[in-house]
């Protein structure tokens, strides 16, 4: 049994080690009888020296000190978890109320003409586009950098839909059959006739036409394949050829026959083509593998669905 040196408290529970009335620790005592009134017999630790032996004031000083620290710590505690709180309620709030980042729209052409279909090349610095020389388009190049710019094809005809190969040394592009004339979309999806696809080097000007009646070239990520559209023996289909226009392929497929299948870009893997299905007024996204020619709608709604393109991560 225990009791309380202050209030003089009995308990008879020897797992407790403070007072529930006053927080003092407890002793070692008699329990209430006869004698409870007088003063109670401190026990006090064993210390080899008699002269160092604490008197009760000071075990009773150091058990109210030991009670007061408790009492700190746990307040000291709970103020730290109310900063915390507050804190984290304060960043989430802060987080919620920044607006998403907005585009910045930066100019990097200044001609008078029109100037349309940009293409990066694959190290960032470079951009291909179409611009006008009199009544045609050429495929010009942009350094971003530097800001130099230079005129890569030449002739009469007109140049649309550049597209660089990995290694930046080879610009695809679809060049018209018919000089001095722009091609020009034959309906209202913007479909194109009477082109052909060209292959340019971009440091010689060398230029070779590697697959007729074709449009938007796409180059495979290793460079030795290339993807289009085409239409061999009846609606505009998917096609692949290797980088030189040999070996064409048709990896699209359809059961309607009035589908139009166009502007292939080539997932980062190399493993899907990802293509826009155009369906008399409905524009929607769809992708093929290359291997298996599985086909795969991404989107099929009343929507127009348009351009699509590949994140890094091809997801």
């Amino acid at each position: 049994m225990k009791r309380c040196p202050e209030c003089r408290r009995d308990y008879y529970d020897d797992s407790l080690h403070y007072c529930l009335d006053d927080g003092t620790e407890l002793l070692e005592g008699p329990a209430s009888d006869a004698r409870a009134s007088e003063p109670a017999t401190a026990v006090l630790p064993t210390v080899a020296i008699p002269s160092e032996r604490p008197t009760l004031q000071h075990v009773d000083t150091e058990a109210k000190r030991s009670v007061s620290w408790s009492k700190w710590t746990a307040a000291l505690l709970l103020g730290l978890g109310f900063v915390a709180a507050a804190y984290w309620f304060l960043i989430r709030r802060d987080v919620a109320q920044i607006p998403p980042p907005q585009p910045k729209l930066t100019q990097i052409t200044f001609a008078d003409g029109v100037e349309e279909y940009p293409a990066w090349s694959s190290d960032g610095i470079r951009v291909a586009y179409s611009g006008e020389v009199g009544n045609v388009r050429k495929i010009f190049i942009k350094q971003i950098d530097s800001g130099d710019e230079r005129q890569l094809t030449l002739g009469d005809t007109d140049d649309i839909q550049a597209v660089w190969s990995p290694d930046g040394s080879t610009i695809l592009f679809v060049r018209a059959q018919k000089p001095n004339q722009k091609l020009q979309p034959t309906d209202v999806f913007g479909t194109f006739e009477g082109g052909d696809i060209w292959s340019v080097d971009v440091q010689s000007g060398t230029e070779a036409k590697i697959v007729e009646d074709a449009f938007n070239p796409a180059f495979s990520p290793d460079g030795k394949s290339i993807a289009y559209d085409a239409s061999r023996s009846g609606p505009r289909r998917i096609w692949t050829s290797n980088s030189g226009g040999y070996n064409p392929q048709q990896i699209s497929t359809d059961v309607s026959e009035e589908a139009s299948h166009v502007r292939p870009r080539w997932s980062s893997d190399g493993k899907r083509i990802v293509f826009q299905n155009i369906e008399r007024t409905k524009f929607n996204i769809r992708t093929v593998e290359v291997a298996g020619r599985n086909m795969t709608w991404i989107t099929n709604d009343l929507y127009n669905n348009l351009n699509p393109v590949w994140s890094y991560k091809n997801n």
